[in-house]
């Protein structure tokens, strides 16, 4: 996601602009690369699809929904192409998050960021070979990245705008790959810092910032990654991606400008998005949002606020609109935050 970032993927047809991204193989590696993606690709106006492959796709895609329920009032999703779920629930997004298919039949693949993942009672090894012959005719960037057993160390073929990459599994733990993690892991905790002095003050101790950031269930380490993961996107979103200062760029396009009170500036729209990849990010984790009888039964009470961690129950996955902000209009993460004051003023 770093070195071959899927900005660099979009494809188009005569409606849309859009990544198509294919994961081969074994689901439970690939529901990891799927939070991921789902979390942090975020583009304006281009739409995410997600093509899932697995020898049993009615069992995959039962196995995602039960893990993350909100991918059905969140996605289109079909199974082998035919429509699974469409109900969009607007109280948390305006459209859809993704496109997601559940598939077993490997010669329909045509994305173009393609992730082969080993399988324990399936090798792959030869379909990344057969996908490289494939697509090395076409105009289209692709890649290929084949996670596998059947390779030392790291090889890789490349002809035009196709490259394939067969990766050894314990490979993938090298010095690059722990270099890179190092980076990520700096980049989160120092978004979570931001938050937390921005919320509590700048005189908040570093140590105790630390101590919420690795707290036991690691759900600020994993919400901080997917923020840093995404800044890659807003930087290539406001246009900066591509300069020789990318951070002097970004702050005169994005932060400088400020919030505009006549007009909806970037960084309006970027904070309207980023609340949505943390609802992506809640939806990965498991998250639902409670009925009003689950929030009174829970909310507040013992040590629990709002949220309540054990069933996984958070109020605020709820859709944000800048447009409505602007003209001060009520979204619904206004009218949930009015709930819960109202809630807690009369209980």
């Amino acid at each position: 996601m770093d070195s071959f970032p899927l900005y660099n993927y979009i494809s188009k047809d005569e409606n849309v602009s859009y990544i198509d991204i294919a994961l081969v193989g074994s689901l439970s590696r690939g529901r990891e690369l799927f939070n991921l993606l789902f979390a942090s690709v975020d583009l304006i106006d281009v739409e995410i699809r997600f093509n899932i492959y697995n020898e049993n796709p009615k069992k995959a895609y039962r196995q995602m929904t039960k893990a993350m329920p909100l991918l059905k009032e969140t996605c289109h999703i079909t199974i082998n192409g035919k429509v699974k779920d469409d109900n969009i629930n607007h109280k948390i997004t305006d459209k859809a998050y993704a496109k997601l298919n559940f598939s077993s039949d490997l010669d329909m693949i045509e994305s173009t960021y393609i992730i082969i993942l080993h399988d324990d009672s399936k090798n792959y090894y030869d379909l990344g070979f057969k996908l490289f012959d494939k697509f090395k005719d076409r105009k289209e960037n692709h890649i290929i990245l084949n996670y596998t057993r059947y390779t030392n160390n790291l090889d890789s073929k490349e002809i035009n705008n196709l490259t394939l990459f067969n990766i050894d599994i314990a490979s993938a733990a090298s010095f690059r790959s722990k270099e890179y993690s190092e980076s990520i892991l700096e980049e989160a905790y120092n978004v979570h810092r931001f938050y937390t002095r921005y919320y509590k003050g700048e005189r908040v101790d570093d140590n105790e910032i630390w101590q919420d950031f690795i707290r036991d269930d690691l759900h600020s380490v994993k919400s901080s990654i997917r923020s840093a993961l995404s800044m890659r996107y807003r930087v290539y979103m406001a246009g900066s991606y591509q300069a020789s200062d990318i951070a002097r760029d970004f702050y005169e396009k994005v932060v400088k400008p400020g919030q505009n009170t006549k007009s909806i500036s970037l960084r309006n729209i970027f904070v309207d998005r980023e609340h949505h990849t943390w609802n992506r990010f809640m939806i990965t984790q498991g998250y639902r949002r409670p009925s009003k009888e689950e929030f009174k039964s829970y909310a507040y009470i013992g040590s629990n606020n709002h949220i309540d961690r054990i069933h996984k129950l958070h109020s605020l996955i709820a859709n944000t609109d800048i447009k409505k902000f602007k003209n001060g209009q009520d979204d619904e993460f206004e009218k949930v935050c009015n709930e819960i004051y109202e809630y807690l003023y009369y209980r």
